[in-house]
């Protein structure tokens, strides 16, 4: 028992002494956010639909929805895109426009019926 502890802790030290030799510099390396396209952009938006039918969020027949609008929408300090699809299926006229909010780098931050 004891030679298995000693084992483990010498692997440990090991692989962590060793990690440093990994490291490299910045050269290609950039923490700066890339802008998204458009195009980019509704694909995200469009995963995002399929996927909140998919668990029920929203009815089915938002696949078959048309995109309203895009655009870049400033929300207290910071950009996001917002993507409107409008589902003519729906009948309560205040949950016809379905809005998919999207950070600068691509990433779903909400969805709703409001756009705010």
């Amino acid at each position: 028992m004891r030679k298995l502890l000693k084992i483990f802790v010498l692997s440990a030290v090991l692989a962590f002494a060793i990690n440093p030799l990994y490291a490299h510099g910045s050269a290609g390396h950039t923490h700066s956010k890339k802008e998204l396209s458009e195009e980019k952009v509704e694909s995200i938006a469009k995963l995002e639909l399929k996927r909140l039918a998919s668990i029920n969020k929203v009815s089915k027949t938002w696949l078959n929805a048309t995109r309203y609008s895009i655009r870049k929408k400033t929300f207290g300090s910071s950009d996001e895109w917002v993507v409107a699809y409008k589902n003519k299926l729906i009948n309560e006229k205040s949950k016809e426009k379905l809005y998919i909010f999207i950070t600068v780098d691509g990433k779903v931050s909400g969805a709703n019926y409001t756009g705010k």
